[in-house]
């Protein structure tokens, strides 16, 4: 009977060691449950995306701290409520409300939408609605996630507006017969023309599609290319190349034609690119080569008419008297209309328009008339040589009123 007595005690002992490892462990597992029901409610309410966890029957169980930033509603005061009294939105009481169609199959649904605030205002959000299932499989509900817009649709409007002012300005340099070019680097070659505008299809003669990826280089003469590519790789390369230059291409039908031009550095489509703006010159050109023309036609003409002044064996003066005319006019201006009585009463009126008379040439027969000399000693005195010459200066009046009558020809002996 000892024996018994000793075998039940040792039983009971162990049942108890038994039943302590067991609330132990008990104990962990509740304070390991309550821990990851802590980490799991920090995460929910830390989530900067506002989310919203609603029951089958349109109830709000839960929400975390951003959905009750960007709703305005309270935590306390959203949960128990319908959802639509809490952020409502277009599909309320709709076929299309999320939890009706998540309730009728489906799993997650996505969409963009504004939302209505508690003061209000609405809010551009993506929504975000998946199925909540209990162990069963059974839909509990569903839970919603909001991302604001806001700032993705404000910089989406920015950039669109962005893109049609560019889309005006290319407009615009078509407009005024300017070509816009895009060149950036590829796999198949370097300068590869990314964009193009309409302009320049018309300068070049090419189509869009055999334009683009084709390289720049490719439509220069082989004496410009070395130019235009070291200037291109220098602005990629980051350095500034302000001003015009000047190069030549060849269109489709193999015309030369001449182009200005002016480029900087910019990204398109999320790299660098070269941007070229160009400009046909061809008429520029042709006005430039008939004024040369022009100029060289005028220089052979001088050139006839100062080697027929030179030599002509009649000598030959050339007057200014323009400052004569407008002492002249003065006059005329002051009521003179008998210039010759005016200047024998008032002679030192005349000599004063005589004096103001400049010799701006004369030719060589000039200098055997006067009795030779050189040309830069005639032309030091000649002016008093007239001045006092023999005849005196009654031959001068005589040639000064009738220039004062608007004759242009004057013929003595």
């Amino acid at each position: 009977m000892a024996i018994v007595t000793s075998t039940g005690a040792g039983a009971r002992t162990r049942a108890n060691t038994a039943n302590g490892k067991l609330k132990a462990r008990l104990v962990k597992l509740e304070k390991e449950l309550e821990e990851t029901r802590h980490e799991l409610n920090h995460s929910f309410d830390a989530a900067i995306h506002g989310i919203r966890i609603i029951n089958r029957d349109f109830t709000i169980r839960r929400i975390n701290q951003a959905f009750a930033i960007m709703s305005g509603a309270k935590q306390s005061e959203a949960v128990g409520k319908k959802c639509w009294e809490v952020f409502p939105g277009p599909f309320c009481h709709t076929p299309d409300c999320r939890l009706s169609r998540i309730l009728t199959g489906e799993e997650q649904i996505q969409a963009e939408i504004n939302r209505a605030k508690i003061d209000g205002t609405t809010i551009p959000c993506k929504v975000i609605a998946t199925t909540i299932r209990n162990a069963r499989g059974e839909v509990n509900g569903v839970i919603e996630q909001f991302h604001d817009i806001s700032e993705n649709l404000s910089l989406k409007k920015k950039a669109r507006e962005s893109e049609e002012r560019y889309r005006a300005l290319i407009e615009l340099g078509t407009e005024i017969g300017e070509a816009i070019v895009m060149l950036q680097d590829t796999h198949y070659c370097e300068a590869a023309q990314v964009y193009i505008s309409d302009q320049w299809l018309n300068i070049t003669g090419f189509s869009r599609r055999e334009l683009l990826g084709k390289s720049f280089f490719d439509f220069l003469p082989a004496n410009e290319r070395y130019t235009i590519s070291e200037r291109y790789h220098k602005r990629m390369s980051g350095s500034i190349m302000p001003g015009l230059f000047e190069l030549t291409i060849v269109r489709k039908d193999g015309k030369p034609v001449p182009l200005e031009y002016t480029a900087g550095i910019s990204t398109y489509q999320g790299k660098p690119a070269d941007v070229v703006y160009l400009r046909d010159i061809t008429e520029r050109k042709q006005a430039d080569e008939r004024v040369k023309q022009a100029e060289a036609k005028i220089k052979e003409s001088e050139e006839r008419y100062r080697s027929l002044f030179e030599d002509v064996p009649v000598a030959i003066f050339e007057m200014d008297d323009s400052a004569v005319k407008r002492r002249i006019d003065y006059l005329r201006s002051k009521g003179v209309t008998d210039f010759e009585s005016f200047f024998n009463e008032n002679w030192d009126e005349f000599v004063s328009c005589f004096k103001q008379r400049k010799i701006i040439g004369f030719n060589n027969a000039v200098l055997s008339l006067l009795g030779g000399g050189s040309k830069e000693e005639i032309a030091r005195n000649i002016q008093h040589y007239l001045e006092n010459r023999p005849t005196g200066l009654k031959r001068d009046l005589e040639n000064l009123v009738c220039l004062t009558k608007g004759f242009t020809k004057i013929s003595y002996e």
